[in-house]
């Protein structure tokens, strides 16, 4: 299968983001069901799995320039085309639907007693679940040539 370097992109924010945040939830969930709650240790936590991931993806990001050709590199640096432009706009859509309706969710947990840390979890994991949507429907567009 001959990957486009968008689509190399894509597949290295795809799986940073979908290990990275896919630990840290299985963290806090683990937490949830063992003590009930999140202490402040998770926020120290969350911020070191930020840095991780977005350190990750810059490594391999760079490793993806180094073994790419010259001309490779120069082409898909140059100015993006309208499909690529209309497939990121259709995944963005879809995306703000799961994140607005992460948002309302959140709002809604306020009247079930959620704590702050709760609920700034709640919205990071529909944040997470559109981003990393965005990312594969963008995967799912390029490869079917849309």
């Amino acid at each position: 299968m001959n990957l486009s370097l968008k689509e190399k992109s894509l597949w290295i924010s795809l799986g940073a983001t979908m290990l990275f945040f896919g630990y840290y939830f299985f963290k806090v969930s683990r937490s949830l069901l063992k003590e009930g709650r999140l202490d402040d240790s998770f926020i120290g936590f969350f911020i070191t799995v930020v840095i991780f991931a977005v350190a990750t993806k810059i490594v391999l990001h760079w490793l993806l320039a180094i073994t790419l050709g010259k001309e490779e590199l120069n082409a898909a640096m140059g100015p993006e085309d309208e499909r690529a432009k209309i497939i990121e706009l259709k995944a963005s859509q879809i995306s703000y639907l799961i994140l607005a309706t992460g948002v309302w969710i959140t709002g809604g947990s306020m009247f079930f007693s959620a704590t702050p840390m709760i609920m700034a979890n709640i919205i990071m994991a529909f944040f997470i679940v559109a981003e990393a949507t965005s990312f594969a429907i963008q995967l799912v567009y390029h490869r079917k040539g849309f």
